[in-house]
């Protein structure tokens, strides 16, 4: 996982600096940016951290993804919730994208994946838990294997209910 921080200097310049790791001696080592404003900075440290991310690859696939993500979470999430997680994946998310590693799936294939639900008649809100559950395993893969994320282009909004004053 990359950390990073955004401060303006004395000479009024914005620095960024993202960890990338820690050398021999144990001392953490980091890539700087500079700018003058915070959003150059910001543009400038997404633009790297989605170099590093399009350049990673790996050959871990959704189950296998799921497996470690349950794994480590299964102390945070109640019982029901999981067992909730496991039905979806197993019924819905891994039929579908069984084939394909985590690197290989695209914005392209999640938004597939949401018209065909959609269309077999699933609720839109039964659609938007399976997504929001993808959502997190895809958030945990980056941080474990700095993977490009294509949740981060998925927009799926889920309808508003209809609220009763009494």
């Amino acid at each position: 996982m990359q950390k990073f921080n955004i401060y303006q200097r004395k000479d009024g310049r914005f620095e960024g600096r993202i960890q990338v790791g820690k050398n021999a001696a144990g001392s953490r080592k980091y890539v700087a940016f500079f700018g003058q404003t915070r959003k150059q900075v910001e543009e400038k440290m997404a633009e790297h951290r989605r170099n590093q991310a399009s350049n990673q690859t790996t050959e871990i696939t959704l189950t296998e993804l799921f497996a470690a993500w349950k794994q480590r979470l299964s102390f945070r999430l109640k019982e029901s919730t999981l067992a909730n997680y496991s039905m979806k994946m197993q019924k819905h998310l891994i039929p579908y994208f069984a084939e394909k590693s985590l690197s290989e799936i695209t914005s392209e294939d999640i938004y597939a994946f949401i018209r065909e639900k959609l269309e077999s008649g699933l609720s839109n809100r039964y659609v938007s838990d399976m997504i929001t559950l993808l959502k997190s395993l895809f958030k945990y893969a980056v941080r474990k294997f700095c993977i490009a994320n294509p949740m981060e282009e998925v927009e799926f909004k889920r309808e508003k209910r209809l609220k009763f004053g009494f």
